[in-house]
């Protein structure tokens, strides 16, 4: 130790009588802070208090890649000092071992790196203390799991070279081919047994999406992607930070090791090789001589110096062991994934097998594992017996199955199990099933992108390094973590599957697997003990309290949620809550009475609804490179609204507006979700519901829709029309601006009451649809027809259109031609001086309706659907508004 002080002592003095390690030590903390200009220069531009979370953010794009510039530049400095001073000549006499020599000098040169890396993280911290009033956890986190070992890695990466090399340039040239070139070979070997090392410089770039959208933020292109004010997740980084780690760890323990060897200490005579002055490759030998005389070994080697090579060798060794341990850990999960979800298998759950109540016990730990043992016991209302049934659960899980009569012999694939009885369950008999499960529940983020489906044959055909993805840095998220806790019920115990594991193409181009289609709803009972100081709710509207969960409700356990965190929990009336960061509790106050208004205006808006006897609204962490568009998009800010039951959970950069958020938009988002929640749906349609019931009620809260009815031209082309239960998106809500139209505001909500209110079965569409036609004493046959499943669109135009007076009475003519296809009943309004006319024109595909209107008073136009509440296509030449110039 007291040889170290002797070396550290003499770093320290020699560097802090350095010009240029002060430039360099300058310019490290000023790039580091740069980026902390944003969240100042956005501090009052934006809709969204910024927090410190955005410091800790913008501190962690660059600062990992100024580490490792400054700590290579340090390492490779104090390598090029000792050459330039011969200090060789005077250490060769001291008593000491290459090694020790070696290891203690890198050691000085991390002393001097280290507090130079802390010093720029204190004054970030400062800064955020500063401006945002706090300090997020992830700066000393990130600090101690990511900068430091950069530090480390990168010093001793860059010392080890120069030392073995002796010349700087040749050091970076060596450095970049290895880390560069060097594994790319390495890649393409391994790709031959499907093998891939994986990234080598340790997470230090930024990430270039993240940069681009605070850029665009800074021109005033739209928002800025706010990073979440929840806790760091330790775990979740270090399944992250540790396998990108290891490879350029790797590297650099074995240069290191390796180090000693060439310390050039004692060198030995190395008797070059003779070449004539005239031979022919005289050039090339003379340079041989020298690269054999530069890189000669000392003339004797210790143990020491050979045990620390192995160290380098066994160290490198175990971090490539552990990737591919990981790389084969996941590859093996993907295509058990893919092999499943491909395969459709096992079979579902009968539909005449029912439960008749299901009740969960267990605990989840504060690490996010669970155990738990749930009791399910089954009906089966059918004909013939049942051996088989499908269940769900978190692929992450293990199970034990028993059963109150026989066996039950339960086999997981993936996200999947499949249980036998043994004898098969009879016809109008019951059973129980006990299921004992244990593990992490969580979500693997596979490096293979989705959608996964159509991605992983590539990846598992693949022959070459370019096809192959790294599967060794995927990562796990788990369920319950310090930042949320957010668990389905499949995350706790196996639910039910009725629907078949089969694969849909999407709208989109990529393939799915389908959702549970059958809803039901069965009693279920809850009692979980849940982690210390951790706020958690569940989709029935229960709180947990002294560290559980007690739940007793109708619920349907495909939809079941339990949601929660470190959060803090108050009133905002006699039926709702409200749980949130505890760094945003000054925005709870100021939201907490727009949550109340909204919650009034609901009880305005659709009179007799009843909401449910508590509603909880909980903060949901913000996503990565999640954005807010509430103020320029309304829709948006509905739809980012998740819910589940009583659970209603508001997107963190909707809570952390600076003003109020509109009531409308809270109320609509409740009474939409109350709405889809009143009635059992059949699943394939729930994109219709949603949809349908959000229009609905955005409506009812005096929240208009804008451009009504009329689908408008695009660049004078003819939209892209699909069938409304095909893609329930702006066309659905056109539509229904004109069955309201056509059947009155009230008899809409009447008939949609009638609906939800009519039967215990899955509803449909049509059944809807058909309800509120009886309300509105009109046939929506072929608007159902028309629009819902077809691709209909009405081309109105006015034609011959002529204005006569005979005597004292104007008599207005013409026609109304439909160019396009459907039924559509039209409104057409002459103005006059001192009245409108209107009619209603009912017209169908291609037909040509002639009209005559009579006035006593002059007129001044013709006008189609003014109101624009009829559905139709409106484009440059047709006339939908022809004016009075003068008697003919």
């Amino acid at each position: 130790m007291r040889l170290f002080r002797a070396f550290l002592a003499h770093e320290v003095k020699t560097q802090l009588r350095s010009g240029r390690f002060r430039l360099l030590a300058a310019v490290y903390t000023i790039v580091c802070l740069v980026p902390l200009v944003v969240p100042i220069v956005l501090w009052n531009r934006g809709s969204n208090a910024i927090g410190p979370s955005l410091f800790a953010n913008m501190l962690a794009m660059i600062q990992p890649l100024a580490t490792a510039i400054l700590a290579a530049i340090l390492a490779i400095d104090a390598i090029s000092r000792e050459q330039q001073e011969n200090s060789f000549r005077v250490v060769s006499l001291a008593p000491i071992s290459n090694s020790g020599y070696a290891l203690r000098r890198w050691l000085s040169v991390v002393a001097i790196v280290v507090p130079l890396t802390f010093v720029a993280s204190a004054l970030a911290a400062a800064l955020s203390y500063t401006f945002a009033g706090g300090v997020h956890d992830s700066i000393p986190w990130t600090w101690l799991l990511h900068i430091l070992p950069i530090a480390i890695i990168y010093s001793a990466f860059a010392f080890a070279l120069g030392t073995i090399t002796a010349r700087t340039i040749l050091a970076a040239i060596i450095g970049a081919a290895l880390l560069t070139f060097g594994l790319g070979i390495a890649n393409d070997l391994l790709a031959r047994s499907h093998r891939q090392l994986g990234a080598v410089f340790g997470g230090i770039m930024p990430d270039r999406g993240n940069v681009e959208m605070f850029g665009w933020s800074l021109r005033g292109w739209g928002a800025p992607p706010l990073p979440t004010e929840a806790r760091y997740d330790v775990a979740h980084a270090l399944d992250e930070i540790v396998p990108r780690d290891a490879l350029i760890a790797g590297l650099a323990a074995l240069l290191l090791g390796l180090a000693p060897l060439m310390l050039r200490r004692t060198r030995r005579d190395i008797r070059p090789w003779p070449v004539a002055p005239e031979h022919s490759l005289r050039t090339f030998i003379k340079a041989i001589n020298r690269v054999r005389d530069d890189f000669t070994p000392d003339g004797r080697v210790e143990w020491s110096e050979i045990m620390t090579a192995m160290c380098g060798v066994l160290l490198l060794g175990g971090a490539i062991a552990a990737l591919m341990v990981r790389e084969t850990k996941y590859q093996r999960l993907a295509a058990e994934r893919f092999n499943i979800e491909t395969a459709g298998t096992p079979t579902p759950t009968p539909l005449a097998v029912v439960a008749t109540s299901m009740r969960v016990d267990g605990t989840i730990d504060d690490d996010g594992s669970v155990r738990t043992r749930s009791v399910l016991v089954l009906r089966n209302d059918g004909a013939t017996p049942v051996r088989t049934l499908g269940f769900s659960i978190n692929p992450m899980l293990t199970i034990r199955s028993s059963a109150s009569a026989g066996r039950a012999t339960a086999t997981r694939t993936w996200d999947r199990i499949a249980v036998v009885l043994d004898p098969p369950l009879a016809s109008h008999a019951a059973r129980t099933l006990t299921f004992d499960v244990t593990g992490t529940p969580g979500e693997i983020d596979f490096t293979i992108y989705n959608p996964f489906i159509q991605r992983y044959p590539r990846f598992r055909d693949a022959k070459d390094a370019i096809d192959m993805e790294p599967l060794a840095l995927s990562t796990f998220t788990a369920s319950a973590n310090r930042s949320q806790l957010s668990m389905p019920l499949s995350d706790l115990a196996p639910v039910l599957r009725y629907t078949k594991w089969e694969p849909i193409n999407n709208a989109d181009g990529s393939v799915s697997i389908r959702e549970e289609q059958l809803a039901t709803a069965i009693p279920l009972h809850l009692d979980l003990r849940v982690p210390r100081d951790v706020f958690v709710a569940d989709s029935c509207g229960s709180i947990s309290s002294a560290s559980r969960l007690l739940t007793a409700c109708e619920a349907d356990p495909a939809k079941h949620l339990l949601f929660g965190g470190a959060l803090r929990s108050i009133p905002i009336g006699p039926t709702a809550s409200l749980a949130f960061l505890p760094t945003h509790q000054p925005f709870a106050k100021l939201h907490g009475g727009t949550l109340q208004q909204a919650l009034a205006l609901i009880a305005k808006a659709w009179p007799g609804l009843g909401l449910r006897d508590r509603i909880i609204f909980v903060e949901r962490p913000s996503r990565e490179l999640e954005r807010y568009y509430g103020d320029y998009n309304p829709s948006y800010t509905i739809e980012s609204i998740q819910a589940s039951g009583a659970l209603q959970l508001l997107p963190e950069l909707m809570l952390t507006t600076r003003k109020p958020i509109k009531p409308g938009i809270i109320a609509t988002s409740i009474l939409a979700h109350a709405l889809f929640e009143r009635r059992l749906l059949v699943r394939n349609q729930h994109g219709f519901f949603a949809r349908f019931y959000s229009y609905v009620a955005r409506a009812r809260v005096g929240e208009s829709l804008k451009s009504g009815a009329v689908e408008p031209g695009i660049q004078g082309g003819t939209p892209a029309i699909n069938p409304v239960l095909l893609d329930p998106d702006i066309r659905l809500r056109r539509v229904l601006v004109d069955i309201e139209n056509r059947v009155g505001s009230d008899r809409l909500v009447a008939g949609i009451n009638d609906f939800i209110t009519s039967s215990r079965e899955p509803g449909n569409a049509k059944e809807l649809i058909d309800a509120i036609a009886r309300r509105g004493e009109v046939s929506l046959d072929r608007v159902y027809q028309d629009y819902f499943e077809g691709r209909a669109l009405p081309r109105l135009t006015f034609v011959d259109v002529e204005f006569h007076r005979v005597g004292d009475v104007w008599q207005i003519t013409g026609k109304l031609r439909n160019a396009g296809s459907g039924e559509a009943f039209c409104p057409i309004v002459l103005r006059t001086a001192f009245e409108s006319v209107r009619r209603v024109i009912r017209i169908d595909t291609n037909e040509i309706v002639p009209f005559s209107i009579s006035t006593p008073y002059a007129p001044r136009s013709l006008q189609l659907d003014p109101d624009k509440v009829c559905y139709r296509f409106a484009a440059v030449g047709m006339i939908d508004n022809v004016d009075y110039k003068g008697e003919r």
